[in-house]
């Protein structure tokens, strides 16, 4: 579904150049569970925002069922991360001032429908993963685990075909962590790809393979 070509990111700081990615290559299959590895500053999250479309690669290609998203216009790549990517990160980045149920119907909206279709799925989504009780509640009225929960829902909303999560446990105890991962496991089952950066080794164990980056190098890319 996604294919990595020698991709190279490099960034200028100042006078100083980094080379945040070197040359990586792999491809993500169709439904695959992925764990992303390394330590701090290898380039974990540099890959996560180019496969997701934030960013672009100083040199190779990132192509998605053949196209690639360097040749994308603003308007496809928005596209793009609306309809064929949801995203989960650490820090939730639920909007404050909206209903879980409002925050899951955001990407909806966004893709043209209407607010009752909107407001009926993300019903939908949110009773599927136990929160159908909280759907008039403000982020500030949920716990984290109970917000991460909203965020994997909202990343659901337009079926999309990969899930992109960035730290996803990792500010979430023991019970709640577990409590998504088993929420994942439910969406690779449903044939959705989820791509997982972590340092959590539960959470690698979740997925049927990982890639470890160094230095901004893959040094193991391993299936179960």
């Amino acid at each position: 579904m996604i294919e990595v070509k020698s991709v190279t990111r490099v960034y200028q700081q100042g006078s100083h150049k980094f080379k945040a990615l070197d040359n990586v290559s792999f491809v993500i299959q169709k439904g695959e569970s992925l764990a992303i590895e390394g330590p701090s500053g290898s380039g974990k999250s540099t890959l996560m925002h180019l496969l997701g479309g934030l960013d672009t690669p100083t040199s190779g290609e990132i192509l998605v069922e053949g196209h690639n998203l360097s040749k994308f216009g603003d308007k496809e790549l928005s596209q793009f991360r609306n309809q064929a990517i949801g995203f989960v990160f650490q820090t939730f980045n639920l909007q404050s001032y909206l209903t879980a149920q409002q925050n899951v119907a955001v990407p909806l909206l966004i893709a043209g429908k209407s607010y009752k279709v909107a407001m009926a799925r993300a019903e939908v989504l949110l009773q599927r993963f136990g929160m159908v009780d909280r759907l008039k509640y403000l982020p500030k009225q949920m716990s984290g685990g109970e917000q991460q929960r909203v965020a994997v829902a909202r990343a659901l909303a337009n079926e999309p075909n990969m899930i992109l999560a960035d730290e996803p446990t990792g500010n979430l105890d023991k019970d709640n962590a577990n409590t998504i991962l088993a929420m994942f496991d439910e969406i690779i089952k449903d044939g959705t790809a989820l791509v997982v950066v972590t340092h959590d080794s539960a959470v690698s164990k979740h997925c049927k393979r990982t890639i470890r980056i160094e230095k901004g190098e893959v040094v193991k890319d391993k299936n179960k």
